[in-house]
């Protein structure tokens, strides 16, 4: 083989095993931005359920929640961590694809 192709070869590789390692990031990225979202909802589910009478202090923690709630809903629509983790399971797969047609050349 020429020295082209074999550098082409561990090229492709080295990709594939970088882009294998980056499911695993954003997959921990989607489910630490996960936790603030179901406890968020939980204390959600606790605050509402407290009958007050006009409590302003109870109004105002609930809008807190409620913000936090958004704020990390935001962040990770905007991430976009699954898309992510299909792209890189893709790109492993033709990084893997292309050396093989490499060697078969």
């Amino acid at each position: 083989m020429k020295e082209r192709d074999i550098d082409l070869i561990s090229k492709t590789e080295t990709l594939s095993l970088v882009c294998n390692k980056s499911p695993g990031h954003w997959s921990f990225i989607k489910f630490v931005l996960s936790i603030p979202l179901t406890v968020t909802s939980s204390v959600m589910c606790v605050m509402n359920s407290f009958e007050s009478e006009t409590n302003q202090t109870m109004r105002l923690a609930n809008i807190i929640v409620n913000v936090v709630s958004v704020l990390v809903l935001s962040v990770q629509i905007n991430l976009k961590a699954s898309e992510k983790v299909n792209l890189f399971k893709s790109l492993v797969i033709n990084y893997i694809e292309l050396a093989h047609k490499i060697e078969g050349l």
